[in-house]
């Protein structure tokens, strides 16, 4: 792999407080629309550097969830609780061959500090799914745990987000990896878990995979229970620890410890 513009005379005359909080509220729209114009050219460059390295990959995540359940789970672009700047915008959740993660965690370094900071995780491929595509099954991973998994219920769809065309995953499987990805279903999840199930349900998105079919990830999820019976009540409690602290102090916590955490995570699984 190859590795200012002048007020108008209306603004001028607003002095009444309502003309304030209606020009500061105009402001503040264009400025997460100029976000997320600057958020989707970084997208398109990652994923335009994967396909010219040859990296078979697939985006899940809110992205996934916002380009299958619709615009009412779409992310909040701007958010003034952010620590850093690549909090600002959501992040990049990627899977990748695990073969390929040098690579990516490079790339991503770049994004990270490049004129616009954007976060690329592919956490999820290095601790919860060796992707496989080039095989007939991939693995549902943690720590020793190896649960095989028809690589078949990864393969690349093409979908679109507010105009712009990623590839992604069925919306079903994507579906099942909230709480596969990770160990729980996070709070901050649950709007995006109900959209995207109520999506399927009414045919706005639509897969071609039965629930029997993505039933290995609950066999995966109970094995994963018997062998680390202490791993989703101590995931479960850093998460309602996280969530209990204020918004900014919440964004700190994470910005500094979650990097650190997934390191871990992956090294116990090499």
């Amino acid at each position: 792999m190859n590795h200012a513009a002048g007020s108008s005379g209306l603004l001028r005359r607003s002095a009444a407080p309502g003309g304030r909080v209606q020009a500061v509220r105009a402001r503040g729209v264009s400025d997460q629309a100029q976000m997320q114009e600057r958020f989707l050219r970084e997208l398109g460059a990652a994923e335009l550097w994967l396909r010219d390295e040859g990296i078979p990959h697939v985006l899940i995540g809110s992205l996934a969830c916002w380009a299958h359940a619709g615009h009412g789970v779409a992310p909040v672009f701007g958010r003034p609780e952010a620590f850093g700047a690549v909090q600002r915008c959501p992040n990049i959740d990627v899977l990748v061959p695990r073969a390929a993660l040098d690579a990516v965690r490079e790339y991503a370094r770049a994004a990270r500090s490049g004129p616009f900071p954007v976060a690329i995780d592919a956490s999820g491929a290095a601790c919860f799914i060796d992707l496989r595509p080039r095989s007939g099954q991939s693995y549902l991973t943690h720590r020793r745990l190896r649960f095989p998994v028809p690589s078949d219920l990864f393969a690349p769809r093409l979908a679109w987000l507010a105009g712009v065309e990623i590839t992604t995953i069925d919306p079903r499987v994507l579906l099942h990896t909230f709480g596969t990805i990770g160990g729980i279903v996070r709070r901050k999840d649950a709007p995006k878990i109900t959209a995207l199930a109520g999506a399927l349900e009414s045919g706005v998105a639509v897969s071609r995979f039965s629930e029997d079919d993505c039933a290995v990830f609950a066999r995966y999820a109970e094995e994963r229970d018997s062998r680390y019976p202490r791993y989703r009540a101590f995931v479960r409690l850093v998460d309602e620890m996280l969530e209990a602290l204020p918004p900014a102090a919440s964004s700190g916590a994470r910005y500094w410890l979650m990097p650190a955490a997934k390191k871990t995570l992956a090294r116990l699984n090499g």
